[in-house]
């Protein structure tokens, strides 16, 4: 059996580090909400370029 107060570390430390794990996350959630709006924006090309280069094939899942 475990000592009651090894566990107690255990577990603190595993808060700990998802503590830090979600203030990594409310950090990088603002960049990648910028990221896919700018994607969601469809580019300006011109009408050469949209005959060269074909849309590119979508998977599905079956």
């Amino acid at each position: 059996m475990k000592d009651i107060n090894e566990v107690l570390r255990e577990k603190e430390a595993e808060l700990a580090r998802i503590s830090r794990e979600i203030e990594a996350l409310r950090m990088v959630a603002p960049l990648l909400a910028e990221h896919s709006s700018a994607e969601r924006v469809p580019p300006n090309i011109g009408p050469q370029r949209a005959i060269t280069e074909p849309e590119p094939l979508r998977k599905r899942w079956p």
